[in-house]
């Protein structure tokens, strides 16, 4: 299990580096498409934990469903969202970038 918190020389953090407070945020494909940013607390196998304010309500996720954060893409994807442009929408999730899962 890896906790997913700040990038350093050596990759991503875990948990025996207590001292990293920032976690690293992605984007979410939530329901009905809407893109939401979170925390990403761990990789646990095939599942990521996101979180929006309390890491002990972590919500497992699938990695399809988890992008990287990039406030271009995000405000696009927002305005699409709010529009209810779903063709739009859907072509923006199809060109979002995946969150690069971390490497044993």
């Amino acid at each position: 299990m890896k906790y997913i918190m700040k990038q350093d020389r050596f990759g991503v953090n875990s948990i025996l580096c207590p001292h990293v407070k920032q976690f690293v945020t992605a984007i979410i494909r939530a329901f009905g498409d809407e893109p939401v940013r979170l925390r990403v607390l761990r990789v646990q196998g095939r599942v990521i934990e996101v979180f929006n304010e309390d890491p002990g309500l972590a919500l497992g996720v699938s990695p399809v469903l988890v992008y990287e954060d990039n406030d271009g893409v995000y405000a696009e994807l927002r305005e699409a969202y709010n529009k209810k442009d779903t063709k739009r929408l859907t072509k923006l999730w199809s060109e979002a970038p995946h969150f690069d899962l971390p490497r044993p």
